[in-house]
């Protein structure tokens, strides 16, 4: 076993987080070799090889996944602290990723025009067993079936589904948004992986995103995965964002908020 958590990020093919690695030693991010992920330019079609995405401004809608997976990201080190951000547009994102024995720590800090709405969401996807769980107190659901229109309604049954529970593939894939929920924990047999955000002032929520195999829509192989997804926003598609449903850049032209990646309950035994 090592020591800590450990995360591997490829600053140059969208800043994505192609690794994390518990102290037990566990791989939890899926991974989906495609070489397209390597020649893409801003504003291609989504390429999904896996690991944590950075999605904003948005999550779906256009850009499919936000507009900063195609873009390079910059790495800034000094005696203080390692920083990647990117530039888009008006705004510029920088994260702050410590890794250490107890979890993982990423402090974000979002600069642009006051007044600016956004989606941003850790879009991270996992390599679950069937029978995995998540694990959230019931409440409000938001899920878009098929990626269509949203349904208000509840966890953890949402439309009548028992999402919390993984099941073997059935074909299915929806989006699901926990609204009132700021973390939630993956449990797989004896391991566990807790997500939880925290964001002053803004609409903060989980996301999960179930893939049974249903997925991709445009009718090429499908394939299995799921996402756990800290987010700020509750909605996945910016052009659809009702009041409060989006993020705002405040007057002082900076959102500040950070995202802890543990193993929940086993990091209390630490």
């Amino acid at each position: 076993m090592q020591e800590s958590f450990g995360v591997t990020i490829d600053v140059d093919h969208g800043g994505r987080w192609t690794s994390l690695v518990d102290p037990a030693g566990r791989q939890w991010l899926w991974d989906r070799p495609d070489p397209a992920r390597d020649l893409v330019t801003p504003d291609d079609p989504f390429v999904d090889v896996g690991g944590l995405e950075e999605c904003f401004p948005t999550i779906g809608g256009s850009p499919d996944h936000g507009a900063l997976w195609t873009r390079p990201w910059q790495r800034l080190i000094s005696a203080e602290a390692q920083i990647d951000s990117v530039a888009w547009e008006s705004t510029r994102l920088g994260r702050h990723v410590t890794a250490g024995p107890e979890g993982i720590v990423v402090n974000y800090e979002l600069n642009g025009p006051p007044g600016l709405r956004f989606i941003w969401a850790a879009h991270a996807l996992l390599e679950l067993a069937v029978g995995a769980r998540f694990e959230a107190a019931p409440g409000r659901a938001r899920a878009w079936p098929g990626h269509r229109e949203p349904h208000e309604t509840m966890w953890p049954e949402p439309l009548g589904i028992d999402y919390a529970e993984l099941g073997p593939d059935d074909g299915s894939a929806m989006f699901v948004l926990l609204p009132d929920h700021r973390e939630l924990t993956v449990r797989d047999g004896e391991d566990s992986l807790r997500f939880a955000i925290d964001a002053p002032g803004q609409p903060a929520a989980i996301g999960l995103w179930r893939n049974l195999g249903g997925y991709p829509w445009d009718g090429s192989p499908t394939y299995r995965n799921i996402g756990v997804e800290p987010m700020l926003g509750h909605v996945f598609d910016l052009a659809a964002a009702g009041p409060g449903d989006a993020a705002v850049i405040a007057d002082s032209g900076v959102v500040q908020w950070s995202v802890r990646i543990d193993s929940g309950d086993r990091a209390a035994e630490m």
